[in-house]
């Protein structure tokens, strides 16, 4: 009887051993696995950033090649300076009231550096 009661003593303590060796290798896996999911994301950033340095490095290599005079067509409207009190259009534009139900009124319009304007009459 007493080696009957240490052998199944023995064989629950191996058992509960086992299982605590196959909990932790579980564990081990599944932070293996994440680990190498951030380390093919971190991959996938890296080879992104590499991508984007190398199309703004044409995009410099391009524009030192292009003459001078085509230059100024490349350069995006907003970068143009524009002085700060000059008008930049002006004219007559149909404006609607806050109320969805208002009627469309003329109204004179006047856009100017950072600034909208508008008028009931064009005697501005």
């Amino acid at each position: 009887m007493g080696y009957s009661l240490s052998l199944s003593l023995s064989l629950s303590l191996s058992l509960s051993l086992s299982l605590s060796l196959i909990t932790h290798l579980t564990i081990s896996m599944c932070i293996q696995d994440v680990e190498r999911e951030r380390l093919a994301e971190k991959e996938q950033s890296t080879k992104r950033v590499q991508e984007v340095e190398a199309a703004e490095r044409n995009r410099i290599e391009y524009l030192s090649t292009v003459p001078l005079d085509r230059k100024e067509k490349l350069v995006p409207q907003s970068t143009i300076a524009i002085p700060e009190g000059e008008v930049i259009k002006l004219g007559q534009l149909l404006k609607r009231g806050a109320h969805a139900k208002s009627s469309f009124k003329a109204r004179w319009f006047v856009l100017k550096y950072k600034q909208l304007a508008y008028y009931k009459n064009r005697s501005v």
